[in-house]
């Protein structure tokens, strides 16, 4: 969650003390078990799950871009190595 606090502390919302950090956490881990029900969350504290998704949407995004361009280079990295051992074996024969 430490991520999540600087991204709250940046942003346009106001800032919360330490009680409501903690109320947000707990209601946040409670309601991933649960499922997050946006009606049912703590009126206080439900304009910091818009805040929230968009960190989640923006961190989802990262990691996908990070594993396609890791899978990429495997991929670019294995025509390589295929080519440079077919080129080895024909020089051998």
């Amino acid at each position: 969650m430490p991520n999540c606090t600087r991204l709250l502390t940046a942003g346009p919302l106001a800032d919360l003390d330490a009680a409501q950090y903690a109320r947000l956490r707990d209601d946040l881990v409670a309601a991933e078990s649960t499922g997050l029900k946006p009606k049912l969350f703590d009126p206080l504290l439900s304009p910091y799950l818009d805040a929230a998704g968009i960190a989640a949407a923006w961190g989802y995004a990262a990691a996908f871009l990070g594993v396609t361009l890791l899978g990429i280079a495997g991929v670019i990295l294995a025509v390589a190595s295929s080519r440079s051992r077919n080129k080895a074996v024909s020089d051998l024969g």
